[in-house]
């Protein structure tokens, strides 16, 4: 039997079209999910082909699942190896390679089955750019120290005239305020690399393999195979592009949307990409690049799953306040942008640093795709938005410019 582990609609689409492809029969398809995010899944489990699986397991994690205690990577170990017991798996694939998905990999190694890598979108090409990249240099690193434990003495300073006299807290405040800094400064000697080795030695050897990174496979099934012989050693490579097939209820949601019906391909979408960024913010900053370069276009905004309802309220409100010809896709039933794509051509995609950039010219050549990750990352500067956001979306631009020859804008 194959076993394949999804936990979203990207995965689970790609799941499907590697199942069609290759012809596969026998196949268990596991959910991962926490109970944080069952919404999500009662979409996947809404938009699972059961022509092409036999048995649909519900694979539960702890909350934060890359929050790692003892507890929880014994738990995450324990219910792939009650998976594992209950099938008798000849294959295995997975969309990760980090984390909680190095226990599938120990354990299919255990057991002779041979474990296949399949198509993510952009992370799974992450590895092309050095991962060191993300990181603040040394100076930078202390920097962000000496600032965060300025905001700590400023707030011992002033919360030791809460009770109007000055007693022994501004003291015990400031001692504490000094500690913090000296852990911090220490810490910023560190790179990211050998604090992953430190934290990992001080867990458990039976889980300590969840700070690694799978970098061999049996097979992989990738849209760029060239790119991933670059990061991945494996015996076959295999292309893989999603045929994002709808059942047929995601089908009749696309033709009788009327969020989408006049959506033609004359229109322009926006698929919108959440970071670490106020909500205003990352409104005003999309609005904005609107203003100044389509402001007379039709233009629409597909958001993410797991995007907010305030983000959508955010967004709302900003249309009104740019007047812009703008109008949200909102739909009942959560379907891959792709699929939106494949019925109704738009003539222009736009993203910061989104995957269906990347799908698009694979799914539909006649459409064009932008993405404005400058403009983006130059409104967050200017809004001194934290640094560490900056230096991942400049992570995530130079991924999308390894992969494609997408105009960045």
């Amino acid at each position: 039997m194959n076993l394949f582990l999804i936990s979203n609609l990207g995965q689970l689409y790609q799941a499907q079209a590697l199942i069609r492809k290759q012809g596969l029969d026998n196949n268990v398809l596991g959910i991962l999910y926490t109970n944080m995010n069952t919404t999500i899944y009662d979409y996947l489990v809404g938009n699972v082909d059961k022509n092409l699986f036999d048995e649909v397991e519900s694979v539960l994690l702890p909350n934060f699942p890359n929050r790692y205690t003892r507890k929880k990577l014994t738990q995450m170990r324990n219910q792939y190896e009650l998976l594992f017991d209950k099938y008798n798996f000849e294959r295995v694939f997975i969309c990760s390679f980090e984390g909680h998905y190095n226990f599938i990999k120990s354990i299919a190694s255990e057991r002779g089955t041979r474990i296949a890598l399949f198509e993510e979108g952009t992370a799974t090409y992450k590895w092309l750019i050095n991962e060191e990249t993300q990181e603040l240099t040394l100076k930078g690193r202390l920097k962000r120290a000496l600032i965060i434990s300025k905001n700590d003495f400023k707030k011992a300073y002033n919360n030791s005239f809460v009770k109007v006299v000055i007693d022994k807290s501004l003291i015990i405040q400031t001692t504490k305020a000094s500690f913090k800094l000296l852990k911090r400064i220490t810490a910023a000697f560190i790179t990211k690399k050998h604090r992953t080795s430190i934290q990992a030695s001080l867990y458990p050897r039976k889980v300590r393999e969840a700070f690694g990174k799978i970098t061999e496979f049996d097979e992989l099934y990738v849209a760029f195979p060239d790119k991933a012989k670059d990061i991945f050693k494996a015996e076959k490579y295999n292309e893989l592009i999603s045929d994002y097939e709808l059942n047929e209820e995601s089908k009749l949601l696309i033709e009788k949307s009327t969020a989408l019906k006049s959506l033609t391909n004359d229109s322009i979408v926006f698929v919108n990409q959440k970071y670490k960024v106020p909500n205003d913010v990352h409104v005003n900053a999309i609005l904005s690049f609107f203003a100044d370069n389509y402001s007379e276009e039709k233009i629409f905004i597909k958001f993410h799953p797991r995007d907010p309802e305030v983000m959508k309220e955010a967004f709302a409100r900003g249309i009104v306040r740019y007047n812009l010809n703008v109008e949200i896709i909102d739909l009942d039933i959560e379907v891959p942008f792709e699929s939106i794509l494949k019925v109704k051509k738009p003539k222009l995609v736009i993203g910061i640093s989104s995957t269906s950039l990347i799908y698009t010219k694979k799914i539909n050549p006649e459409t064009q795709t932008i993405s404005c990750a400058n403009y983006y990352i130059s409104y967050l500067i200017k809004k001194k938005v934290n640094m560490n956001v900056i230096n991942l979306l400049n992570y995530h631009k130079k991924i999308l410019q390894t992969l494609s020859d997408i105009e960045i804008k």
